[in-house]
């Protein structure tokens, strides 16, 4: 049997951190309510609300299970091994021909991305706001949904939120930011950093590299071209 992960519900992310950190720890990734910390043989996921872990990997199970021990911790045996993927940020950057409280206005409002990419998209322009996404894949003919949490709006200037919800916690974090530009225009630069423990992780993360960038895309149709999604 090999040891594959812990987790750990901690009170306070940042300071975890800092002390995991002096013991040889690199950061993998951060928001307000996770991080994954990582050294040469150890994968530890800290989360404010969670609770204790410990999952064991043995390659010989049939089937996975778990018990709960006398101190309340969770202990898993698991068939499929946790991966340590030591991943680089999702970064997209897209020029339109519009000024920059009109790009925005656009893909930061309480309809998000409905004009032309999404099907039912709603933001509460507020911290802490929730948000909710849902696409409709004519290629795939299935279903989307999501669920994700404002953490910053500065208007023409930055919106920064967590999404790709999993059980309680978010596992992506979208910091997208709005510049003029010297050739008439504006730019948006879109930076998103994602938990990956699994192989289903890590092809997440490679749908939405390119998704941002079909994103994008098509709102500068929208934008310039005024191409749109709905139904006439």
């Amino acid at each position: 049997m090999d040891y594959s992960h812990l987790v750990f519900k901690v009170d306070n992310i940042h300071d975890n951190i800092e002390t995991y950190k002096k013991i040889g720890f690199n950061v993998i990734f951060e928001s307000e309510d996770q991080a994954l910390i990582q050294n040469k043989n150890v994968n530890i996921l800290l989360r404010i609300n969670d609770d204790n872990k410990i999952v064991f990997f043995d390659e010989t199970l049939e089937k996975s299970y778990y018990f709960v021990d006398k101190s309340n911790n969770r202990i898993e045996i698991n068939n499929k091994r946790i991966q340590k993927y030591n991943t680089l940020p999702n970064i997209v950057t897209m020029h339109y021909n519009c000024d920059v409280s009109t790009l925005f206005n656009t893909i930061v409002n309480p309809n998000g991305w409905d004009k032309w990419y999404t099907n039912g998209m709603t933001m509460n322009l507020i911290e802490n706001g929730e948000i909710k996404v849902r696409w409709l894949s004519e290629l795939f003919n299935e279903e989307i949904c999501d669920e994700g949490i404002i953490h910053n709006i500065r208007k023409n200037e930055i919106f920064e939120f967590s999404w790709n919800k999993s059980q309680n916690i978010y596992k992506s974090r979208v910091k997208m930011k709005f510049y003029e530009s010297q050739y008439n225009g504006s730019w948006i630069n879109i930076e998103e950093r994602n938990v990956v423990l699994t192989d289903e992780d890590m092809q997440v993360k490679l749908l939405c590299a390119s998704g941002w960038g079909e994103m994008l895309t098509l709102a500068k149709f929208f934008i310039e071209k005024g191409i749109t999604l709905e139904e006439k």
